[in-house]
């Protein structure tokens, strides 16, 4: 139940009482959990959580997405006991009366309009301030970049911290 971090993220922690699983505001990592009366598995990987499993029943609701669209379809797993967690979401289970509790803040946006100058120079001082709370050990992390405009953009502003470009690699 500690603070939640800004960001693109799957996080899972826990302790002796709670096992949490949180989403970030827009799920873009997707969470796959399933509870059974014997064992709570959580994972990024359906595939994992069937190998714990040790079966598959399949979700025969996913066929016809997978036949017609290729996916999956919305918050469907190719198992059916398998469940995913909702963008900006926080599972909470009770290890003690093994209950789970979800929790989701709706996420409201609303367009500011302004001139596209000034949404430029509100996104620069964004990314600014959230690098300047970034406190990332270069030489124990990794940063992974695509090498698309956007990663290169990251980049170059966090070569440009102070301190920070002798940690970063060629």
């Amino acid at each position: 139940m500690a603070g939640i971090p800004d960001g693109s993220y799957a996080l899972f922690r826990s302790d002796e009482n709670k096992v949490e699983l949180i989403t970030d505001i827009v799920g873009s990592r997707t969470i796959w959990y399933v509870q059974t009366e014997d064992a709570f598995i959580a994972s990024t990987s359906q595939r994992a959580i069937v190998f714990f499993l040790q079966d598959f029943q399949p979700n025969e609701e996913a066929f016809s997405w997978m036949l017609s669209s290729g996916t999956l379809g919305p918050g469907l797993s190719w198992d059916k006991r398998i469940h995913s967690l909702e963008g900006n979401a926080r599972l909470i289970l009770d290890r003690s009366s093994w209950e789970t509790e979800i929790k989701k803040e709706k996420v409201i946006y609303e367009p500011v309009d302004l001139p596209d100058e000034e949404h430029e120079i509100r996104l620069k001082k964004a990314m600014e301030e959230t690098f300047d709370n970034l406190s990332i050990d270069f030489s124990k992390w990794i940063l992974p970049l695509s090498g698309g405009f956007d990663s290169r953009a990251i980049l170059l502003m966090l070569k440009n911290r102070q301190g920070q470009s002798r940690h970063l690699g060629p």
